[in-house]
């Protein structure tokens, strides 16, 4: 079964990070419907985008997301849960500067959600965390 982002429009961008997060939140659905009975009311979703500039050097950008039951949209939302800061919109959070650093995290990233992406064994909805962010500029931040 494939489930991925391409198949409706609840608000998350199209990037394989985000349709790999996707299909770890449907995967948790279904197990937690066979299980409990009740899927997650308020799945959260992490994206983080590297972007090389040049041959050594790039920039990255990363949002969160959270469920918004009223629309049922996945909305961005701040490290504190809210999609609403200081009267607007939760925005990503992006790099403050074009670095060799974001372009080395780039190997680093890729070879963990790779990781994450063929592991057989793991718990779909310890994956969907909002504290997994498997790359290293994004994570500090």
């Amino acid at each position: 079964m494939h489930l991925g982002d391409a198949a409706h429009d609840r608000g998350m961008l199209k990037a394989g990070h985000l349709a790999n997060q996707e299909g770890k939140i449907c995967d948790d659905a279904i197990v937690r419907l066979f299980v409990d009975g009740q899927p997650d009311p308020q799945p959260v979703a992490n994206s983080t985008c590297f972007s090389p500039i040049t041959s050594s050097t790039a920039s990255w950008l990363t949002a969160m997301y959270q469920f918004d039951p009223s629309d049922r949209m996945m909305k961005v939302t701040s490290s504190g849960g809210k999609t609403i800061v200081n009267d607007a919109p939760a925005t990503a959070t992006e790099a403050a500067a074009i670095n060799s650093d974001n372009f080395k995290d780039i190997g680093t990233c890729l070879k963990t959600l790779m990781g994450y992406t063929t592991a057989r064994a793991a718990k779909p909805h310890s994956l969907t965390s909002s504290a997994t962010t498997p790359c290293p500029s994004a994570r500090a931040r």
